[in-house]
C-alpha cells in the first residue's frame, strides 16, 4: 500500500511538472520529464496488479514510444508514427480486457448498438481529414485509429458486467480523457489550433492514461 502511494505521488507530481512546463514553454525541460512517465507508471502497474497482464505492459510500452516521437511532431513521419502507436496501444489494451471479458457471451445483442453513436462520432471527426488528405497512408492510419479507439471503447464499457463503482467509473474516465487527447492531437494539423493545445493534449494523455491503469487494478 504505501509503495503504491508512493509511486502514484511521484507520478502525479512529475505529471504536474510536465504540465507546467508545457504551459511555460519549456520543451528542454520536457525532454527530461515525459520520457520518464510511462516507465514510472509501467512500475506502478508492475507492484500494484494482483496478476499481471502482459499485454497492459506493451500498451504502457506503447505509449512510451508514442510520447517519444511526440517531443519531436515537426517531421510529418513522426505523426504518423504517433498515430499508429495510439492505435496499437488500443488494440493491446483491448486485448488485456477482453482477455478478462469470459462474460462477453452473457452480453444482450442490444449492447453492441452502444456502438453506432461512437462510430458516428468518430465519422464525422475524422471526415474532413479523410476528404482533404490524397495520402492513402495517413487515411489507413485514420480508420485504424478510429477502429481500435471504438473497439477499446466497446471493451472497457463491456466491464459493467463484471465489475461497478470505481472498477468501471475509472477506466471510463480515463478512456474519455485519452480519447480526448488524441483525437485533439489528429485534428489539430487540419483546423484552427486551439489556444494551449499541446497543454490541453497533454495534460488529458498523461492522466487519462494514469486514470485508466488505476482502473483495471482490481481492490484500488
Amino acid at each position: 500500500m504505501l509503495l503504491r502511494t508512493v509511486l502514484i505521488t511521484v507520478y502525479g507530481i512529475l505529471a504536474a511538472l510536465t504540465i507546467i512546463v508545457d504551459y511555460f514553454s519549456k520543451p528542454v525541460l520536457g525532454y527530461i520529464t515525459k520520457p520518464l512517465l510511462m516507465p514510472l507508471l509501467t512500475v506502478f502497474y508492475y507492484y500494484t496488479a494482483c496478476k499481471l497482464n502482459i499485454y497492459i505492459v506493451f500498451a504502457l510500452i506503447a505509449a512510451f514510444i508514442t510520447i517519444l516521437f511526440m517531443l519531436n511532431q515537426k517531421k510529418n513521419f513522426n505523426k504518423l508514427i504517433i498515430i499508429f502507436f495510439i492505435s496499437l496501444f488500443n488494440i493491446l489494451f483491448s486485448i488485456a480486457v477482453l482477455k478478462t471479458n469470459y462474460y462477453l457471451e452473457y452480453i444482450p445483442v442490444w449492447f453492441y448498438l452502444t456502438l453506432i453513436p461512437f462510430t458516428i462520432i468518430y465519422i464525422l471527426a475524422f471526415r474532413k481529414i479523410y476528404i482533404k488528405t490524397a495520402k492513402t497512408s495517413i487515411r489507413l492510419l485514420i480508420i485504424l485509429y478510429s477502429i481500435s479507439s471504438i473497439v477499446l471503447i466497446f471493451t472497457i464499457i463491456s466491464r459493467a458486467w463484471k465489475y461497478s463503482s470505481m472498477s468501471l467509473c475509472l477506466p471510463i474516465i480515463g478512456l474519455i480523457l485519452m480519447s480526448f487527447s488524441s483525437i485533439l492531437f489528429i485534428l489539430n494539423d487540419y483546423f484552427k489550433k486551439i489556444k494551449n493545445t499541446d497543454l490541453l493534449i497533454n495534460t488529458a494523455g498523461i492522466y487519462g492514461v494514469l486514470i485508466l491503469i488505476m482502473g483495471v487494478i482490481p481492490d484500488w
